[in-house]
């Protein structure tokens, strides 16, 4: 089978443009990968930073109002454990 001039050249571009496209999709991958987990990291530190605000508040109130832990029919729960979830 003879090939023209065009079609030999065709085939050359599409034999340099699979290679080509295959490591783009692979770096935009990583690209995505890599933004989503910063994005949940970075929810996960948001999330750790409130909780231990509201832990500090919370203690804050038992300090100055103390009357209310003792007066408390449910048993002192911790807020805040430091849990870090794995992402």
């Amino acid at each position: 089978m003879k090939f023209t001039v065009f079609a030999k050249t065709v085939i050359l571009l599409i034999c340099l443009l699979v290679p080509i496209l295959l490591l783009y999709t692979y770096a935009n991958q990583a690209n995505v990968d890599m933004v989503v987990e910063e994005k949940q990291q970075s929810s996960l530190n948001q999330f750790n930073y409130f909780s231990s605000q509201v832990d500090k508040n919370i203690e804050q109130l038992l300090i100055v109002w103390p009357d209310i832990a003792a007066r408390s029919q449910y048993p002192a729960l911790p807020l805040h454990d430091g849990f870090n979830q794995p992402v």
